[in-house]
């Protein structure tokens, strides 16, 4: 597959490429988890999204190759430079955290240092409501909790969702998508359903989950911090 719940800037979330940046169609040879296994591992995958763990030491350049529309989670810190069909090169600077939309594109990796990322890319499948969004029955968690859950960034096609908690916090009922978790901290956590029912989460920086549409809430056993990418239904 692509339950609590790559390249970056937490402000600096590009909404579209220039022209020249358009990915070339997609190929066997284009796709890097088969051209550059050694740097693009398929975490999970289904007909919504391909989650691909990227890593990269420094000094090591890929070959050139395309993504489709995605959201990049950076785990570290990390410096490189894209190069792009046309020729054209652009550097970037990362920071552990950070979030970046990309339209679709072919470039060619170049890391001046180590980094590792995180790439959901979407497909076309159509995300599930959670049973109170489909009845319009909304319990949205940046509205019920704000102070725990930000969004970071927003498109027609996604939203991602800044999520922290303090050990012993107490969240208040919400509903979430479908989407993908994207853990930057270890943590752990209680998930009590709308019935009741309970269940106990665990998981370690840099872990990547689908999380199905569900309404929850729950309690932090650990301090935490992730991120939800919640797709658009």
């Amino acid at each position: 597959m692509r339950n609590l719940l790559f390249f970056i800037g937490l402000v600096s979330l590009a909404s579209c490429l220039p022209a020249e940046e358009a990915a070339t169609p997609a190929t066997d040879s284009m796709d890097p988890a088969v051209s550059e296994p050694g740097h693009y591992k398929v975490e999970f995958e289904n007909d919504q999204v391909r989650v691909l763990r990227i890593t990269y030491a420094a000094g090591e350049e890929a070959r050139m190759h395309s993504h489709p529309a995605s959201v990049a989670i950076s785990l570290t810190d990390g410096e490189g430079v894209l190069g792009f069909p046309d020729g054209s090169e652009r550097e970037f600077v990362n920071k552990a955290g950070d979030i970046r939309w990309r339209e679709a594109q072919s470039h060619q990796p170049r890391a001046k240092t180590n980094f590792e990322l995180i790439h959901i890319e979407l497909e076309d499948g159509d995300a599930e409501a959670s049973p109170e969004e489909a009845s319009g029955e909304t319990k949205d968690a940046t509205e019920v909790e704000p102070d725990r859950y930000k969004v970071e960034f927003e498109n027609d096609r996604v939203r991602v969702v800044r999520i922290t908690y303090g050990a012993g916090d107490q969240g208040a009922l919400h509903s979430h998508p479908d989407g993908v978790l994207v853990y930057l901290t270890d943590g752990s956590a209680e998930i009590i359903l709308e019935d009741g029912t309970k269940r106990e989460e665990s998981w370690k920086a840099g872990d990547t989950v689908w999380a199905p549409a569900e309404t929850h809430h729950g309690k932090a056993l650990t301090d935490f911090e992730l991120l939800l990418v919640e797709l658009k239904v």
